[in-house]
């Protein structure tokens, strides 16, 4: 299968194919400086800088994906500045790359872990998703609870302001009772979808990119629901470094947040601290994501529209209105969006299914005990 990308080029069209590689590509996502693949067989490729260890591998800077080893087949990733997860078919959970901030989770604030390592959730509880922020991480399992580790800056990991650095999996407790069904991290900050269609936000709102109508200069510690988008019907969200997409079951798409790349697709660089609906795409949208500082879209008809920064080329255009890309391959039937973070944009192919079950009465206790067990064989 063939990859294509604009990376840190200036060309205004995709430049590929950039990398062949073996069997069907399932992901790709990108951190600042980095890219992760994921295979149909498992295997997870890496290519890009690694002076943090973010490839996950003992290697230079490397321009062409080489195989990440020591990891059961993959099934899932994420990426964030520089530091990297990856979920087994198995449900196990593996991180490297930069840990000063307890982004890996790990229970220490390592400077960076060069190879995988297994990374414990404190409950036995199967995890279907991760998102990474710049320093932060989030974990989601199968009955919708929702972890998060890392760095507490700006209150991106909802577990109040008491704790400034999380190095290990903390079950957000806010939430408790309130099922998940997706999660996402900006820079430092945290959306989460929940099974009723509520959109719960916490961390960095000095751009209005949790969409409350307001700023916060220091961020907001606690989970709150997001007024303005309980009407719409949410079906997915994602995170730019300051900026937020939203898509709807109708297929519409709304942003808000920093808008001073353009990225909010409204015209102007203007940054909204409201959801605004993105106007005049012609047809409906299948899927969403964000760079650091610009957004795609993908249509129905397989057409994709970018808008934000392209001072790297990586969005193709350099407007504040949605562009069509111009793709160097057919349109017709199904295409998908990459999940792309910071410098980087891809076309990928990736399905990912996420099951949500009723929360149970117990599970505190659980969660508890079993921390306390934790602490004590550290002790």
């Amino acid at each position: 299968m063939e990859l294509y990308s604009w990376n840190s080029s200036e060309e205004p069209v995709p430049v590929g194919p950039s990398w062949s590689m073996p069997g069907d590509i399932t992901l790709v996502c990108c951190g600042e400086r980095h890219t992760l693949i994921l295979t149909a067989d498992g295997k997870v490729f890496s290519s890009g800088h690694n002076a943090r260890g973010q490839l996950g591998r003992n290697s230079q800077n490397q321009t062409r994906p080489g195989r990440v080893s020591g990891l059961r087949r993959a099934a899932s990733a994420a990426c964030g500045q520089d530091h990297c997860l990856v979920l087994s078919t198995t449900g196990d959970l593996y991180c490297w790359g930069a840990g000063g901030d307890g982004q890996l989770g790990v229970g220490l604030t390592t400077s960076m872990i060069q190879n995988p390592s297994l990374l414990h959730i404190p409950m036995p509880i199967r995890v279907v998703q991760v998102a990474c922020g710049n320093s932060h991480s989030l974990a989601l399992t199968k009955d919708g609870d929702v972890f998060s580790w890392g760095s507490n800056s700006h209150g991106q990991l909802g577990l109040g302001q008491l704790v400034s650095v999380q190095s290990c999996p903390a079950f957000v407790l806010s939430l408790m009772g309130i099922p998940a069904t997706l999660v996402a991290a900006g820079g430092n900050y945290t959306l989460i979808l929940t099974l009723s269609g509520l959109v719960y936000c916490c961390g960095a709102n000095k751009a209005g990119q949790l969409g409350l109508n307001r700023v916060d200069e220091k961020g907001r510690f606690n989970l709150i629901a997001v007024p303005s988008l309980r009407p719409l019907e949410v079906s997915a969200v994602t995170c730019g470094a300051e900026h937020s997409v939203v898509l709807t079951k109708d297929g519409k798409v709304f942003t808000f947040g920093d808008g001073r790349h353009g990225q909010l697709g409204h015209g102007s660089t203007a940054s909204e601290r409201r959801p605004r609906e993105v106007q005049d795409l012609g047809e409906t949208v299948s899927q969403i994501a964000c760079g650091s500082h610009h957004t795609l879209i993908l249509g129905t008809s397989g057409r994709i529209w970018i808008f934000g920064s392209g001072v790297k080329g990586q969005s193709g255009s350099d407007g504040s209105t949605p562009a069509l890309v111009q793709l160097p391959w057919a349109t017709e039937g199904a295409a998908a969006v990459p999940n792309g973070t910071m410098f980087h944009s891809l076309r990928m192919s990736l399905e990912m299914e996420l099951t949500s079950g009723p929360f149970d009465s117990t599970k505190l206790q659980e969660w508890q005990a079993m921390k306390n067990a934790d602490r004590k064989a550290l002790e």
